[in-house]
Parts: C-alpha cells; sequence; structure tokens
C-alpha cells in the first residue's frame, strides 16, 4: 500500500482510495480459499484422498460466506460454486469412501460433509443429498463385500488404538475446530448398536473415534497409523485402506516424477536405451525421496548422475559418448550447410 501511495504520488498510476484496499484484501483471502487447498492435495508424503471432501466442505463453506458480502463477492463467487458444483457431482465414490476410512469421519461424517456440500451449491433437486449418499453407502458396502470375500476373516482381535501423528495435515485452526464440533455433533445424534453383535463392517461404522479428539489431533490425525494399529480388529478393512487411501488426489506427483525425462532425454543424449531413462527417472525419483524433497525438485534441477551411466554404456558399445556424438552432430550440420541451399540461419 506504501509503495502505491508513492507511486501514485509521482503520478505512474491511480490512487487507490483506502476502501478499495479493503475490497482488494478481501479478495486476495477469497483466493486463499482454493490455495490452501491446490497445496495440501498435491502432497506427497501423507494420503491425500481423505482430504478431498473435507477440503470441498471447507471451500463450499467459505463462498457461501463471501457470497453475503455484497454484490462484487455474489457476482465472483457464483461461478466459483458452479464449478465446484460440476465437479462434485462428477466426483468418483473412491474420494467418499477414502473419506470413510479416516475414522474421524467414519460413514456418518462422510454423509454429514455429503449434506453440508449440497446445501452450500444449492442444488436444483432437493433429493440429490439423499441421492449421493445412498451412491456413497452402496459403493463403500460393494467395495467392503469383494474385499471380504479375498480377505475376509472370522477371526478377530482387538489391538491398541491409534493416532497421532501428521498424515491428515492441519490446514486451518478455527476451520478445523469448527468442523470437529459439527462432526461431533452430528455424531451425538446417530444411534449406535451394540458392537459385540455386528460384522467387521458394522462394528467401524458405529464406532466412537471423534468425540474424544481435540482439535490438535483432529488436524493432524495420523490415518495410516490407526490402520497399522487396528489391522488385527479391522483386518479387511484395513485391506481396504491399504489400497484406497494410496490413490491420489492429484496427478501433480507422478507428473513431477516423470518429467525428469526432460532434463535426461536431451538433443546430445538421444541414444540413451529405454531402460537407462527408466533408470535415471527412478533413481532421481528414489533419491529426491530419501532427502524428503520430491515436492521441491525442479525442472532446472541437474540430474548428477546421468553421465555415470551414460558413460557404462558407452563402453558396452549401447551408447556413443558425449563428445563424439557432439564432433556427429557438428559434422553433420557442417555437410548440410555446404550440400544444400543456403537459408538464412534461424534464431534459437
Amino acid at each position: 500500500m506504501y509503495f502505491h501511495d508513492l507511486l501514485a504520488s509521482k503520478g505512474r498510476c491511480v490512487h487507490f482510495p483506502a476502501e478499495n484496499w479493503v475490497t482488494i484484501e478481501s479478495l486476495t483471502q477469497l483466493l486463499e480459499v482454493f490455495n490452501n487447498p491446490t497445496k495440501l492435495l498435491s502432497g506427497v508424503y501423507y494420503p491425500t484422498s481423505p482430504l478431498v471432501l473435507q477440503q470441498i466442505f471447507f471451500m463450499t463453506t467459505k463462498l457461501s460466506e463471501y457470497e453475503l458480502e455484497g454484490s462484487i463477492f455474489a457476482t465472483m463467487v457464483k461461478p466459483m460454486k458452479e464449478k465446484l458444483k460440476k465437479y462434485f457431482e462428477r466426483m468418483p465414490p473412491i474420494i467418499t469412501c477414502a473419506a470413510a476410512l479416516n475414522p474421524c469421519f467414519n460413514v456418518h461424517g462422510v454423509e454429514f460433509l455429503i449434506e453440508s456440500i449440497s446445501t452450500d451449491l444449492e442444488f436444483f433437486d432437493d433429493s440429490y443429498a439423499s441421492k449421493a449418499k445412498k451412491w456413497f453407502t452402496d459403493s463403500l458396502e460393494g467395495l467392503y463385500n469383494i474385499y471380504f470375500t479375498k480377505y475376509g476373516n472370522p477371526t478377530t482381535t482387538e489391538s491398541s488404538s491409534g493416532g497421532g501423528g501428521s498424515s491428515s495435515r492441519a490446514s486451518g485452526g478455527n476451520q478445523m475446530t469448527r468442523l470437529l464440533n459439527r462432526l461431533k455433533e452430528h455424531k451425538n445424534k446417530k444411534a449406535r448398536s451394540d458392537p459385540s453383535l455386528s460384522s467387521e463392517y458394522e462394528r467401524y461404522v458405529h464406532s466412537d473415534f471423534v468425540t474424544h479428539l481435540q482439535t490438535t489431533e483432529f488436524a493432524t490425525f495420523d490415518v495410516l497409523g490407526f490402520w497399522k494399529a487396528k489391522e488385527t480388529m479391522f483386518p479387511v478393512l484395513s485391506r481396504m485402506a491399504m489400497d484406497i487411501l494410496s490413490v491420489q488426489a492429484t496427478s501433480v506427483a507422478s507428473e513431477s516424477a516423470f518429467s525428469t525425462s526432460g532434463r535426461v532425454l536431451s538433443i546430445r543424449r538421444t541414444r540413451l536405451t529405454p531402460a537407462s531413462l527408466e533408470m535415471c527417472m527412478c533413481l532421481k525419483d528414489h533419491l529426491d525421496a530419501q532427502e524428503r524433497k520430491q515436492d521441491k525438485s525442479t525442472l532446472e534441477t541437474p540430474v548428477d548422475f546421468e553421465d555415470e551411466i551414460l558413460d557404462a554404456e558407452v563402453q558396452e558399445n549401447e551408447a556413443i559418448s558425449l563428445s563424439d556424438e557432439k564432433i556427429l552432430l557438428d559434422a553433420a550440420s557442417s555437410e548440410g550447410s555446404m550440400s544444400g541451399p543456403r537459408f538464412g540461419r534461424r534464431k534459437a
């Protein structure tokens, strides 16, 4: 703001009144509604699929609040909510099933999120929330039956409880506190059945893992640690969690890993074998994983080990050395310029 006032005093830009700066600050906060989920769902060191429904809930809640702050925000928020509505309608059941495998939400919590999101997005079909909840429960039960057929074991014993850690990652204290309180209220409204008379699936659905949690515990709940600790108590569901929680919410992580090929296969390295190219890409990703910097690796980061692999191939006569390849490229380009018609050299 001070820099803008300085430029305005020199006549380099139009002066903004104070109320405009208030609007700009509010717009910045509005864009944070999308910035935080984008960064959270692009993570690589924790399960991201269980976080999608929760983040959609946060976005729709905040957008509904901004929609009431004036015509400027209402005009901006409306198309945003329409876009979110399309994503929510087309959301695959794997996302809701992954959210249900977070014991903080469980089945009842996911149903609550579906109801709240449907209300905030203002679906014209009043029965949409009911249909969406039925589709979710049918998908989860059907998936459980498939896993039970393959991994079902009638003998189960209870183990110590899991939790703690930082698997789910905190994303806004006030939001987490409000969500936790609403989940507790929703859970208290549901009648509980006798867990000793239920199947594994029913015991999990009717278990209460949320009412004793504090906001910090809820925000940093370790989903993977929970299922590892409860593996003997919920053997089938733990196998489901092993598969479903590993699904990435976005393709950012895989695209980042395979973008390494652009640094390995270049004009001077066109003779690398497919096996060596795959080796370079996977090795780079594994080295970044050891140093916990996969999310910070950029296209400009050099791939130092590729020359060693190429030298080994040169010795085995599977590739041309870099110096020889450069000589051949230079010779080919000079021969072409001498024998062929002369054209103006194109600028790079």
